[in-house]
């Protein structure tokens, strides 16, 4: 992975609230996006949806804030 990518994405390993599961959250930064949401996070999220593996985490949800919520959590 090179630097750019590395910078616009970070996992974090986390516990489910409700099922006390191991899970993966997945932050894309878009500061720097023009264009609206990243072409390769598309694909990634796609990729996750029809894989199913036991090496693989499942996707649960995907979900976003807003500019300014982001903006004030930072």
């Amino acid at each position: 992975m090179n630097q750019r990518s590395s910078r616009m994405r970070e996992v974090f390993k986390a516990k489910h609230r409700q099922t006390g599961k191991k899970v993966a959250l997945k932050k894309v930064l878009m500061e720097n996006e023009k264009e609206g949401f990243p072409i390769t996070a598309l694909r990634e999220i796609k990729i996750l949806q029809l894989l199913k593996h036991e090496n693989v985490v499942n996707l649960i949800e995907i979900c976003r804030t807003k500019d300014d919520e982001r903006d004030e959590n930072s």
